[in-house]
Parts: C-alpha cells; sequence; structure tokens
C-alpha cells in the first residue's frame, strides 16, 4: 500500500507545476545559437536567472521574417518556457501549440505544454503530452517523468506518481527533485 505522507503544495511560486520547485527545474528550453534575439531567448529560456529581457528577446526574433522554421519554433518553445516559469500556462500552451504547428514531432514541446497543462490542473492531457514527447525523445526524460507523477498525483494515482518519480530518479541519479517527492510517501506491504 502507498500512501503519500503530506498533500502536495499545488500551486507554489516559480516545475512544471511542480507545484514544489520553479519552472525552470522541470520545464525543457530549445537551444538556439547565435548572439541576435533568438538566442537571447534561448539563454533565457535555459538559464532561470537570467529571463529579464527574455520575453521581449522572443518577441523581437518571432517578428524576424527570415527566422528559419526550425528557430522559430524553437523560439516558441524558448518563450513558451519563460511563460510556464511566470504561471502563464494558458499563453504557454499557445506557445507550445505554435511550436507544434511548426514541428509536430518537438518533444520539448510536448513535455513543456504537458508541464503547462499540470499548471492548469488538466492532469489526464498532461500525461498524454508528456508520454509522446517522452517517446519522441525530449532532450531531458527525466524532466517528462517528475511531471509524470506530479499529473498522476493530481489524479489521485498515488502508486503510479511513486512509480514516475522514481523513474525520474533513476535517470538523472544528483537531481534532488524526485528524492523530495519520493520522501514524502511510505510504502507499506499489502495485506
Amino acid at each position: 500500500m502507498l500512501a503519500a505522507m503530506k498533500q502536495p503544495l499545488l500551486l507554489a511560486a516559480g516545475v512544471s507545476a511542480a507545484f514544489l520547485l520553479s519552472f525552470g527545474s522541470t520545464s525543457a528550453a530549445v537551444l538556439v545559437l547565435g548572439s541576435g534575439d533568438p538566442g537571447l531567448c534561448s539563454h533565457a529560456a535555459m538559464n532561470p536567472g537570467a529571463t529579464a529581457g527574455g520575453l521581449h528577446a522572443c518577441d523581437a526574433a518571432l517578428k524576424d521574417p527570415d527566422l528559419s522554421s526550425h528557430d522559430r519554433a524553437a523560439t516558441f518553445v524558448n518563450r513558451g518556457v519563460l511563460r510556464l516559469r511566470g504561471a502563464a500556462y494558458d499563453r504557454a500552451v499557445e506557445d507550445f501549440n505554435s511550436a507544434l504547428r511548426i514541428n509536430p514531432q518537438l518533444g520539448e514541446a510536448l513535455v513543456n505544454r504537458g508541464a503547462a497543462r499540470i499548471g492548469q490542473h488538466r492532469y489526464a492531457d498532461a500525461l498524454r503530452d508528456l508520454e509522446r514527447g517522452a517517446d519522441l525523445g525530449a532532450s531531458e526524460p527525466e524532466k517528462a517523468w517528475f511531471n509524470r507523477g506530479l499529473a498522476h498525483e493530481g489524479l489521485g494515482d498515488l502508486p503510479a506518481a511513486y512509480r514516475a518519480y522514481q523513474r525520474a530518479a533513476a535517470l538523472k541519479p544528483g537531481w534532488d527533485a524526485p528524492q523530495k517527492e519520493l520522501a514524502r510517501f511510505t510504502v507499506r506491504p499489502a495485506h
């Protein structure tokens, strides 16, 4: 039998709706090389402490008609990550949807949309996005598994949440976020 020792906090400042962490630790940005606006947007999305001007750089990059489709999709993902950090879940979903219209196989867009849907309390939708994003080879699968844990908790499926946190911890042993979540659970033999 598996029981949570305490209720998860459902909206903390700052996974993915990881309601216990900042979104920067459970969302995945997409690298765009260069020193212009697309590069500044990418840098802000990849470095949680460097978000000043990030949204502005993303907006400016997306206005560039010469931006390649690859960089445009990546910039939508990166702007979505910044919006995710600001708990602007609806706008983040819009950005991830825009990226997916350009490249439907972009795993990071799906994983991040799943995170935003957790913030919207749309847990079943989040699970579908997280699973598909991971299947498409998102670059940080541990984040997808961590967010799956959050979504399963939101749906009340504690055994599945526990297994998802275990998988996240196994994929990235030095990452303390899944360990903190696992510490909230007590596992007892079924009677």
